[in-house]
């Protein structure tokens, strides 16, 4: 039996770069792992790769970098934290790993005056910019910040504005926030959600998506990029992007130090280089809300009058950023950039067409069979039919489904059902359970079937709660390959 991952990743992951050295015959390369608390899947892991590539380049094979995702730091998946951010903190700060990716609120919430410029409501709110902080004299101004927490800042890198996402009524008013429950693990997004009236919590994947599932938790802060991490489809605010997320590259500082000073320059190089790759690479807010909506997801716009009230309401908390020293002069500094930068490219707003069941030239199979059934889902199918890596890799296995008086077995969700009317057949999550994964109390999937007393098929399929952006994924997961009864 196989647990519902969804959308959340597993807790320890590990992608190693081929150790082959150049450095001569006999050598054993110097491996070095940078570890990041996101799992592989995100965009954030390109540049990881990109920088293990160039490490192994300039140093001509001598220096090699282990990729671990989702690190854990030796902890088992039952005891780990619920913030893996800081696990991976704590371990780059203490010398368990050399290097680490981590975002930049994870230094806010020790301390960070400077990083914590980054997080001014509606200070960066254009990816062009970001992209100019992160070559400018005053990231390195920020980095610097960093040895006082035992690391040596290496690189800023830009990965997303910002923006709400709703999963009830949208968010295009001041007077929307009031009453609303919103997930924030960047202390900035709590800062400014609570400013304008929302309450927040911070809440991981699996609890987050139970939660959004029984309606304790209408929205988050989330972006474009980002949205297979959430729960389920909602509905982003596009021209209210607040603030950016820059990932820090950091080396612990006793191992960064300890390096000769050939090895020191091959990692500054490799890092600075990296950081000229993610800015070149890295989509624009607009072309990811554009790939949002031909995916089938929704973007509304709040309008200027509607952003002015909610700018307004913003100004106390702002006002309390700039009144911290530290944190003004960098605030003036990008201020600065600000100005040589002309208006963003606008999000436009769009809604999908309302989705029909797919057409199937299959006849459903009478009434609905009880009992047990039982595939085994490779993860080369799911590939192939355009599935994320890390999605396949959770979800690849031997799957069992049990259907019982309309009740849902062997998912490790209690309270899961299932009813069968007019050919279909739709499959309901229970809200409360370790296996619910991220659509907890949300329809999973619907499908007309075939059964021939032995081997039963779903057809077409169609996704559940999570809406169209995962069609090609419950396509492929459960109408796939053949369920044989077992029991």
């Amino acid at each position: 039996m196989v647990s519902l991952v969804l959308t959340s990743a597993s807790i320890i992951g590990c992608t190693a770069i081929p150790a082959t050295s150049k450095a001569g015959e006999g050598a054993i390369p110097q491996a070095i792992v940078l570890a990041s608390p996101d799992h592989a899947g995100l965009a954030a892991s390109d540049g990881m790769r990109e920088f293990a590539r160039l490490v192994e380049h300039l140093s001509d094979g001598a220096m090699t970098v282990e990729l671990s995702f989702q690190y854990s730091g030796g902890i088992s998946e039952g005891d780990i934290g619920t913030d893996p951010n800081s696990e991976v903190n704590t371990m780059v700060r203490d010398g368990g790993v050399e290097l680490a990716l981590l975002p930049d609120w994870t230094w806010m919430s020790l301390g960070a005056e400077r990083i914590a410029a980054l997080k001014t409501p509606f200070l960066i709110t254009d990816d062009r910019v970001a992209n100019r902080v992160a070559v400018e004299p005053v990231a390195g101004l920020m980095l610097s910040e960093l040895d006082a927490f035992g690391v040596h800042g290496l690189a800023l890198l830009p990965e997303t504005i910002r923006h709400p996402v709703a999963f009830d009524r949208p968010i295009q008013r001041l007077a929307d926030f009031d009453g609303m429950t919103l997930r924030a693990m960047d202390p900035g997004a709590t800062a400014l959600f609570n400013a304008l009236g929302a309450e927040t919590v911070g809440l991981p994947g699996e609890e987050f998506g139970q939660a959004v599932g029984t309606g304790r938790v209408q929205g988050a802060d989330s972006a474009f990029a980002q949205h297979r991490s959430l729960p389920r489809v909602g509905t982003f605010t596009g021209d209210l992007g607040y603030f950016v997320r820059m990932n820090t590259l950091v080396a612990s500082g006793h191992w960064y130090k300890s390096l000769d000073e050939s090895s020191r320059s091959i990692i500054s190089e490799a890092a600075r280089q990296t950081r000229d790759y993610v800015v070149e690479t890295n989509p624009t807010d607009a072309q990811t809300a554009q790939a949002y909506c031909d995916g089938g997801g929704t973007v509304v716009n709040a309008g200027p009058d509607s952003l002015a009230d909610i700018r307004q309401a913003a100004e106390p908390l702002r006002a309390a950023y700039e009144q911290n020293e530290p944190t003004r002069a960098v605030i003036e500094a990008i201020s600065e950039i600000i100005e040589s930068v002309g208006p963003p490219e606008p999000i436009r707003p769009c809604q999908p067409d309302v989705m029909e069941p797919p057409a199937t030239s299959e006849s459903p199979g009478g009434e609905f069979p009880e009992g047990s059934f039982r595939a085994e889902v490779r993860e080369q199918s799911l590939l192939d039919a355009g599935v994320d890596a890390s999605t396949a890799s959770n979800h690849a296995g031997v799957w069992t489904l049990t259907f019982r008086d309309g009740s849902l077995y062997d998912l490790d969700c209690p309270g899961s059902t299932y009813s069968a009317r007019n050919g279909r057949i739709s499959l309901l999550l229970g809200s409360d359970g370790p296996g619910c994964g991220s659509v907890a109390g949300a329809e999973l999937f619907s499908a007309a079937w075939t059964y021939d007393g032995t081997l039963l098929r779903f057809v077409g399929v169609r996704a559940g709660d999570d809406g169209p952006l995962w069609q090609d994924f419950h396509e492929a997961l459960w109408g796939g390959q053949t369920w044989t009864r077992v029991g």
